[in-house]
């Protein structure tokens, strides 16, 4: 399954306040290099969500298109 995210680092996560849980920029360059898998139906899980399901699992939808996603 691809999903057309939005792809942004870091920093660019920091500072749009991706996350109001996230205080730091360490927090999101942690949330980056986190890899993996669903835990329901191993497709790549969503990494800025830090659920460790992927977008659709996540959210019950498969439209990514106005969702950010993290790369290192």
């Amino acid at each position: 399954m691809i999903f057309d995210f939005i792809y942004i680092t870091p920093e660019q996560a920091f500072d749009r306040g991706a996350r109001s849980d996230i205080s730091d920029l360490d927090g999101y360059i942690k949330l980056a290099k986190s890899g993996g898998e669903c835990e329901l139906c191993d497709n790549e899980k969503w990494k800025l969500a830090n659920t460790g399901l992927c977008f659709s699992c996540t959210t019950g939808t498969t439209d990514a298109s106005t969702d950010y996603e993290l790369v290192e």
